[in-house]
């Protein structure tokens, strides 16, 4: 996500660049924010493992490296997860979906034609994939997942951990992602 309002962040540059005690404060946010994003994304875990329940079994992790994922699955339902994952660096390219745990082209396959059947509609996918069967891009304007894609400098995705307000909607689309993918 690129800067949306350039007035802001004009005003911004020369404010803080007028001051000392500004810039001084800036640059100690800047080399603290890969820790406070870490710190961040450790509490969604814990946030995603307090309200998912017994249920679900959370594993993996997100971090500012290429690929970092979490799965959340269902106990009594193996094999099947749903994913986050952050594919590239610096925590971009959020993308979420439908992973198998054992890799089976035919399973993934028949995943995918639940979900393609369902509300969620057309995902994408790797052809043929024996692991990823559906995912979809983070956007905005996500109507089950509204969050930007690129997490680096967006605001919205850090702020809803630490208010706890993400957890509930990714468990949410968790159970409803797997439920279609099941062909419920």
């Amino acid at each position: 996500m690129g800067v949306e309002d350039m007035d802001k962040h004009n005003e911004i540059i020369e404010l803080v660049g007028a001051d000392q005690g500004l810039i001084e404060a800036a640059a100690d946010v800047a080399a603290a924010w890969p820790d406070i994003q870490k710190g961040l994304m450790a509490r969604f875990v814990e946030d995603l493992r307090s309200k998912a329940g017994p249920e679900w079994k959370v594993s993996g992790a997100l971090a500012a490296t290429k690929s970092s994922h979490l799965d959340l699955a269902l106990s009594n339902e193996p094999g099947l997860s749903f994913r986050l994952v952050f594919d590239g660096r610096n925590y971009s390219d959020l993308c979420y979906g439908v992973v198998v745990d054992i890799p089976n082209v035919e399973r993934s396959e028949i995943v995918l034609a639940n979900l393609t059947r369902s509300s969620f509609g057309v995902g994408k996918q790797h052809d043929p994939n024996p692991t990823w069967c559906w995912w979809r891009e983070a956007s905005e304007l996500d109507p089950d997942l509204p969050l930007p894609r690129n997490w680096q400098f967006a605001t919205e995705g850090w702020t809803m951990i630490a208010s706890g307000k993400l957890a509930g909607p990714v468990i949410d689309l968790a159970s409803r992602l797997l439920a279609a993918a099941k062909g419920g």
